[in-house]
């Protein structure tokens, strides 16, 4: 390291922003698993009990519901919604929906979507 860098402004920028893009990677490696479990779930909830898809809130707004609970764990715990992208959102979001409809056709289950 040049001497001198370590005292700089611009180090110790670059520390926080590698730390930054560290964080970034880490935190939607874990949305999309807890996407994955939610979807895993609920599609599980629908095929053992196919009435739960006839109450008020369908399945679908089920992972939007997961969404936004972690949108929700990120504000709480001061990492701030920012620290994902809206395309991570979507992917986690879509991933989960599928993951539960394939859930439900795979054990035969009928299930009204909408």
């Amino acid at each position: 390291m040049p001497q001198g860098l370590e005292s700089s402004t611009m180090g110790r920028a670059f520390g926080k922003i590698a730390l930054g893009a560290g964080f970034l990677m880490a935190i939607d490696k874990i949305f999309y698993g807890y996407m994955a479990l939610a979807g895993l779930v609920a599609g599980a909830v629908l095929v053992g009990w196919p009435a739960t898809a006839e109450i008020a809130i369908k399945p679908y707004f089920w992972m939007l519901l997961a969404v936004a609970l972690f949108d929700g764990f990120l504000l709480v715990s001061g990492k701030g919604v920012a620290a994902m992208t809206m395309q991570n959102r979507v992917a986690g979001f879509v991933g989960g929906a599928v993951l539960m409809v394939a859930i439900t056709i795979a054990a035969g289950a009928t299930v009204s979507w909408f």
